[in-house]
Order: C-alpha cells, then structure tokens, then sequence
C-alpha cells in the first residue's frame, strides 16, 4: 500500500487535495512495517527537484501545503526511531540467524523478488544464469517499449523491491536457508510485497507497451499470455490467507504435540514439543495427562 501511496504523491507532488489523507496512510504503513522507512526519502525529491531548478523558493515552499504535510510525515515517522533505540524492540531469536550465504543472492534478490509470480510454476527450472539472462531482457524492454514518461515509474518500483529484500537478508540472514537452487520459492510472506510491486510494474509495462506497438493482437497476446501463466500455476499455489511454510517445516504445535504423547513413556511427566519459532521448546509446566488427554498414549 505505501508503494502505491508515494507513487501517487510523486505523481501529485505539488497539489494539495488528499495528502494529508495520503501521509497518513503512508504513516500507518512505516509503523507496521520498517520498510517503508527507505521508501519515504522519494516523497521529498520533487520539492528538492524544484529547488535545484529554481521553480519554487524556499518561501513558496512553506506555503505549500503539500510540502507542510511532508514535513509533519517525517517528524512523525522519527518518533518510532527514537522509541526503539530508547526502548529497544522485541525480537524473535534463533529465527534465520546464520550468516548470509552470498552465493544465493541472486536467487533471492532477483528471481525470488522480481519473477517468481510468473515463473513459480516452472521455478525449479531456472538457474542464475537464465535469471540474469531474464533481467536483461527486462531492461532492453523497458529501455525500448516502455512510455519515458513511465521511466521513473520502472525505477522507483525496482529500487522499491530490491531495497525491501536487502533489509529482509540484514534483518534475517538466514533467509537464504529455505533456498536450494531454486528447488523452493521459501516463505512467502517474506516476498508478498515485492511480489506485488513486480506485478504492477509488469502489467504497466504490458500497457506501455501496447500502446508504442499499437497493435491489438499483441494487446490481446501478451495480457493473454500473463493471464494463462497466473491460472496455469494457481493450482500449486500453497499458500491461502496465510503461509504454510512453517506448518511444512517445523509442523503445527497440535501435530508435534501427538508425536510428543505417542513417543512418551508412561511414567512421563514433562515432554518437549517443538514450536515455532524456537524449537524445540520444553514445556515444563504442562502436564502430561492434560497434553496427551486428545491422543492415545501409545508407542507409535
């Protein structure tokens, strides 16, 4: 949402009518996610724009009531900062720690962020040789059949993505883990942003250029082609409403709780179970009767 919100603003820098409304949404956005905190600076390079080219003075500025309502968005947005280097913040620990394997960045950075919404299906497939091969295509297109107005656009929306991803691996390293040479796309709730950024930005670039070509059959081709490749793939889509790839790897705590009670011995009176996200976890104070009263109390 705060990718589309500052497009917006961009768009409309210097007209007044809902950005108030605007900034705030794109305040509500940094507060849930910290991401959002790199994306910001953008907001503020029309009104540098107008300064270096000697459109607007500093006066006219501060009359602006855009330019006012940026400047309330970024005292407001330091406030967490402050709160969280006062305070400190609560962290999952053990949780994709390892240091990054640099070897996959490629992978994760690129094919992950960028393509996996129209290759998913045939993922394991590609390596980071086609990958590449793959972003350089993407550029000469958008270099030839892009609107030039629509340049920023493109730049703006990669910047968006690889920046997102680059503070997902310095938050968690160990993200490069449920990567193995493109045998599995990882959680996807790390990448649900990045995702739908590539997704806007490739349906732009399939108007723009529709309208350079201007040609209906490759209008009615290429939206027929995306089409086909998202409900080709909508089958092996694993993931409804939530992710399920900690239910995969770790198990649910109802399911690790049965093997826990099954594999005890009777005379038991404390089990470990594992669950996420720091398995595995003794639960000393549980007792064993109340745990396994569900399962049978047997040798699997």
């Amino acid at each position: 949402m705060a990718f589309l919100l500052i497009l917006y603003r961009l768009r409309h820098a210097f007209q007044n009518k809902w950005v108030i409304l605007i900034d705030l949404g794109i305040l509500l956005s940094a507060y849930t996610s910290l991401s959002v905190y790199a994306l910001v600076p953008v907001v503020y390079l029309p009104y540098i724009a107008a300064l270096v080219r000697r459109q607007l003075s500093w006066r006219q500025l501060w009359h602006d009531v855009s330019f006012l309502s940026a400047i309330g968005l970024g005292l407001l947005l330091s406030i967490q900062p402050i709160i969280m280097l006062g305070w400190g913040t609560a962290t999952v620990s053990g949780y994709a720690e390892s240091p990054f394997d640099i070897t996959k960045s490629i992978e994760i950075i690129i094919a992950r962020s960028f393509y996996y919404p129209l290759i998913h299906s045939f993922y394991h497939h590609f390596t980071d040789w086609l990958t590449v091969l793959l972003l350089a295509v993407t550029a000469f297109g958008i270099w030839r059949y892009a609107l030039k107005s629509h340049q920023w656009l493109y730049l703006f929306g990669m910047y968006s993505i690889v920046i997102t991803t680059l503070l997902l691996i310095i938050n968690r390293s160990g993200i490069h883990t449920f990567f193995n040479h493109y045998t599995s796309g990882g959680p996807s709730h790390f990448f649900f942003a990045q995702n739908l950024i590539a997704v806007f930005l490739l349906v732009l670039f399939l108007q723009d250029s529709a309208d350079i070509i201007k040609n209906k059959l490759y209008t009615l081709l290429s939206f027929g082609v995306l089409g086909f490749l998202f409900l080709w793939g909508l089958p092996e889509a694993g993931v409804w409403g939530k992710d399920t790839t900690m239910a995969q790897e770790v198990g649910t705590f109802k399911a690790n709780a049965e093997v826990a009670c099954r594999t005890s011995s009777p005379d038991q009176r404390e089990l470990t179970v594992r669950l996420y996200p720091n398995a595995p976890l003794i639960l000393w104070k549980v007792p064993i009767n109340i745990l396994c009263a569900d399962f049978k109390h047997e040798q699997l």
